[in-house]
């Protein structure tokens, strides 16, 4: 019985192992300065999770990549383009389920009421500041 009890747990390790890893890096891996509010950013998508699905550099993930999201142009699943503006990148955190990109699969976890209104904000910002500044994102490279 223990070693059946043993052989379910470095399975189930190993598939959750294998699952994150697929998921994407760990979003960073890049150059950008980031504000402070970034920088509170970065970690709030570390310790959210957020970084085993959406990566910073451009890479593939299981989520999109985050650089150059904020201002961007965003298809969706039924074909609508939204502009990614703080508004948009709030609804896409707190209740992500409403509008997926377009070519991703609708996996995201809901964060209404699991994330504060600071941390969002420092999400936010953080996204804002892996955009070019060109853009013409609200509070690009600001944040609180």
């Amino acid at each position: 019985m223990r070693r059946s009890l043993v052989a379910v747990v470095v399975t189930a390790s190993l598939g959750v192992g294998a699952l994150l890893s697929a998921c994407g890096s760990d979003g960073g891996g890049t150059d950008v300065k980031l504000s402070a509010a970034g920088e509170r950013g970065k970690q709030v998508a570390k310790e959210q999770g957020c970084i085993s699905c959406h990566t910073a550099d451009g890479g593939k993930g299981t989520g999109p990549t985050w650089q150059g999201l904020a201002g961007s142009t965003v298809t969706l699943q039924d074909g609508t383009e939204v502009v990614a503006d703080d508004d948009y990148l709030r609804t896409a955190i707190l209740q992500s389920r409403g509008q997926v990109v377009d070519g991703y699969a609708n996996v995201m976890p809901v964060y209404d009421g699991e994330i504060s209104d600071a941390e969002l904000a420092d999400l936010i910002a953080y996204l804002h500041d892996l955009a070019p500044a060109d853009t013409g994102g609200e509070g690009s490279g600001s944040g609180s």
